[in-house]
């Protein structure tokens, strides 16, 4: 559909460690943002885990 309507694409990927994501984490659970919810340390770690860099072909901007 993007190609249909002559949109493009780009992925930006900032590289960060995982002790500064859960830093982060725990501030944004101290904050609480509005329309927000609590993400427990617990609950992160397997995304982590998961979590594949994209590759340099996945990084390139579409057309």
């Amino acid at each position: 559909r993007a190609r249909s309507l002559e949109a493009g694409s780009e992925v930006h990927y900032l590289d960060v460690p995982d002790a500064e994501l859960l830093r982060r984490l725990r501030e944004r659970n101290t904050r609480k943002p509005p329309g927000s919810f609590l993400i427990s340390e617990e609950a992160m770690r397997p995304w982590i885990a998961m979590f594949q860099e994209p590759t340099p072909a996945e990084l390139e901007p579409r057309a």
